[in-house]
């Protein structure tokens, strides 16, 4: 699954039904996983692969809202102490951006 959410916007809507079956425990994983792996590519100077998974996962599974504002937080700070603003301004217009 984990896989499946580095895929074009395009790509990850189209899971965002077998997103929404995943039990509370397992969605944690997937979102944990998919932060580690973003946060490992060290690429914040651009939106990084997996920002558009993240998002339909919170969708799917809107428990995970806190865990998303957290991370959304994170990459903020490591952009301003990085100098690399572009990846927490993705985020943050991503995440203000009205549903689709």
């Amino acid at each position: 699954m984990v896989e499946k959410l580095f895929g074009g916007k395009m790509t990850v809507q189209s899971y965002e039904a077998e997103l929404k079956q995943l039990v509370q425990p397992e969605a944690e994983k997937v979102f944990e996983a998919v932060r580690t792996k973003i946060m490992s590519t060290g690429a914040f100077d651009i939106k990084p692969p997996g920002i558009d998974g993240l998002v339909v996962l919170v969708k799917a599974q809107p428990g995970l809202q806190t865990r998303l504002m957290d991370f959304r937080r994170r990459c903020q700070v490591a952009s301003a102490v990085l100098g690399l603003s572009a990846a927490g301004k993705a985020l943050s217009k991503m995440l203000s951006a009205p549903p689709a």
